[in-house]
């Protein structure tokens, strides 16, 4: 038996998810949530998973591939490459006794259910000093994850439908986030000095409730340029020490059908469960895990689909959230959650050491 890692890597960006197989070996994960045994890995951006690999094929040369996958069509295509290595026996002969290697049988590169299927199966450790899943929710956030357009320049008005006036963003909840470039928003939020840099009014839900899995808006058409025009803003959302939040990541279709690793800093989260289609609060909530879920913080929102998250606040300081998809990240889909200060030292954000340097409009400042 051996132990190896797979990580995910912004290099195989065409797609959220990597999957690696081998027909020398059978897989357990041995991360996190409980053992899973399986003969296929799916990894995401953002995801580092541990599997320990049960060499019992018979002495011999093997390959194990992996192989990125994307949306099929009317989603933009991205050039996908299969990557492999070779399992090699100790024992088995150097030229593999004249027979070819073998090749594990891959899915097709547009087939997302192998991805979606491994990661809902997984569960946590049920173990009485785990960290237990929040049973009372003091506030709900649900998150649509999709594409916008904004008019390039100073414009305020421009044609649409991928137009050469328009530039393509990546939303959350119909806002793209603008990264500000010449200041970092905890220092500026740790000296109280916010106004003119952010907002605290990230909303908590979209502004309109629609067919969010409609494959209808991926192509550029009438019904996808009335619900994708959003606008860039810095806008965060602010929580009191030990609130209970629960989060439902939906992604949509509009302009593309692609998964979203979504990854928060300086927190893991109970994935409480994920589905496909529309979350549907009256049916879907029955569905949610409060014995063992997963605990992560980096969660697959499946393509067309939803995952729903809950966590403590009892970090404080300000986290980013954000795509895990690093061009997702450039073109906006993040935000930041503010976490106050608790009732005592030890939970209350510490000062920045007295040699740390501060930002200022020309860089980075002396102490």
């Amino acid at each position: 038996m051996g132990r190896a890692t797979f990580s995910g890597s912004s290099t195989l960006h065409s797609s959220p998810n990597t999957t690696s197989r081998s027909p020398a070996t059978r897989s357990r994960w041995a991360g996190p949530p409980a053992t899973h045994k399986t003969d296929m890995v799916t990894v995401a951006p953002g995801e580092a998973i541990d599997v320990l690999m049960v060499a019992d094929a018979p002495p011999a040369h093997y390959h194990m591939i992996a192989l990125a996958n994307q949306p099929p069509e009317p989603d933009p295509q991205i050039p996908v490459f299969t990557s492999r290595g070779l399992i090699r026996y100790a024992g088995a002969a150097t030229d593999n006794n004249g027979l070819p290697v073998p090749m594990p049988i891959m899915p097709n590169q547009h087939n997302t259910m192998p991805s979606y299927y491994f990661h809902a199966n997984l569960t946590g450790l049920a173990h009485p000093e785990r960290h237990r899943v929040p049973m009372h929710v003091d506030e709900r956030l649900f998150v649509t994850l999709g594409l916008g357009s904004i008019c390039r320049g100073r414009n305020t008005t421009c044609k649409r439908r991928r137009s050469p006036e328009t530039i393509v963003v990546a939303t959350m909840n119909n806002v793209s986030f603008a990264h500000p470039k010449t200041t970092a928003l905890l220092e500026r939020y740790y000296d109280g000095t916010s106004k003119g840099v952010y907002t605290e009014d990230f909303p908590v839900r979209p502004p309109r409730p629609f067919n969010y899995t409609n494959r209808a808006l991926i192509p550029p058409g009438p019904l996808e340029e009335e619900l994708e025009p959003t606008f860039k803003a810095t806008k965060l959302k602010r929580f009191k020490y030990n609130t209970s939040v629960e989060i439902v990541f939906q992604s949509t279709t509009l302009m593309q059908s692609d998964s979203n690793p979504m990854h928060l800093h300086g927190y893991d989260v109970f994935l409480l469960a994920q589905g496909l289609g529309n979350f549907n609060p009256k049916t879907d909530t029955r569905k949610f895990n409060y014995h063992n879920p997963q605990l992560r913080n980096t969660v697959q929102v499946p393509r067309g689909g939803w995952a729903a998250v809950r966590f403590l606040t009892d970090n404080p300081g300000m986290w980013y959230l954000h795509c895990h998809f690093e061009f997702h990240i450039i073109m906006g889909m993040a935000t930041a959650f503010i976490v106050e200060d608790g009732p005592t030292p030890e939970t209350s954000l510490p000062p920045p050491p007295p040699e740390f340097r501060r930002c200022g409009a020309n860089g980075l400042s002396q102490p």
